[in-house]
């Protein structure tokens, strides 16, 4: 009997402004798996407290050979979750087929589960066609450990080619199926924001930092203030000991065009000498804030 499927959506039709993350996996069942799972129960309680609301994690495989990947899977953009601020542990069978619990993939060397730890899985979504890393993902897909060990927010050059193809809601383990039913496409709007920090005393320990540069993060949020909470949370600020403030805040007519909206701003930072603040992120810019203006004023 063929599987019950919901009408296929984009992605941003899906998510409606809310966080979208990327983590890398070794396989993706909802049919069998209702959670999202993690190695540390301390990375489920952070996600919990910066992200009350819950959120969306987008799942996706390791082009590289590996024995506990299927070969038909490797570099494969599996699906979509939604994850609800719950904690689960796997031995609740409520979550988590049984059979996982014994299946030698998922048995580490010291004979211990590999993912104890978990947040619920509410919903999933599955693309309508075959998708593969190295054309969808490309920023994803050269993450180090960190998209492995978590989840890390989605760069917007992925995010732009990975929505070019739709998805259809799928049956969630031992969850009755009732397909989301939108209200309209994009009718939630995203907001567009440009995040910074001035701070030389911090900014001075960033490797290549000029004298009077400062740091900036342009992007989109549906709720601007908790996002500001998880960038200030970032490990990349952790390190360096940066904290942002908010700049500019402004509302947009759509989803679509806030999303444009922060591809223009920062190619327009880019274009004026603005560069990644390191080469495994793709979340902060640094560079002459005389260019700060020209950059919020582009639509």
């Amino acid at each position: 009997m063929q599987q019950d499927i919901g009408q296929s959506r984009s992605l941003s039709d899906i998510i409606g402004g809310r966080p979208l993350f990327v983590s890398r996996w070794w396989g993706f069942r909802p049919d069998r798996w209702a959670a999202v799972c993690f190695r540390h129960e301390r990375i489920v309680d952070d996600w919990i407290s910066s992200h009350p609301q819950g959120g969306f994690v987008l799942a996706y495989a390791s082009h590289h050979a590996a024995e506990h990947l299927e070969p038909d899977d490797r570099g494969r953009v599996f699906g979509v979750y939604e994850f609800a601020a719950e904690k689960i542990f796997y031995r609740d069978d409520r979550y988590i087929h049984p059979d996982y619990l014994t299946d030698s993939s998922c048995i580490n060397d010291a004979g211990e589960f590999r993912w104890p730890f978990g947040l619920r899985a509410i919903r999933a979504w599955q693309f309508d066609r075959r998708l593969m890393t190295g054309g969808t993902l490309p920023s994803a897909r050269s993450y180090g450990m960190e998209a492995t060990a978590t989840m890390v927010p989605i760069d917007q050059q992925d995010f732009v080619q990975v929505n070019k193809t739709t998805l259809h809601e799928v049956p969630v383990y031992k969850q009755p199926f009732r397909p989301m039913q939108l209200r309209q496409a994009n009718a939630i709007p995203g907001r567009n924001y440009v995040f910074v920090c001035r701070d030389s005393e911090v900014l001075k320990r960033v490797p290549d930092w000029r004298h009077h540069e400062l740091v900036i993060k342009p992007g989109i949020a549906f709720d601007v203030q908790k996002r500001l909470h998880f960038l200030n949370s970032h490990p990349i600020a952790q390190i360096f000991g940066f904290e942002l403030t908010e700049y500019y805040d402004d509302v947009a007519p759509s989803f679509e065009a806030a999303r444009g909206r922060e591809g223009r701003m920062i190619q327009a930072a880019l274009k004026n000498g603005f560069r990644l603040l390191g080469n495994r992120q793709q979340e902060f810019l640094m560079g002459n804030p005389k260019y700060l203006d020209t950059i919020v004023a582009v639509r």
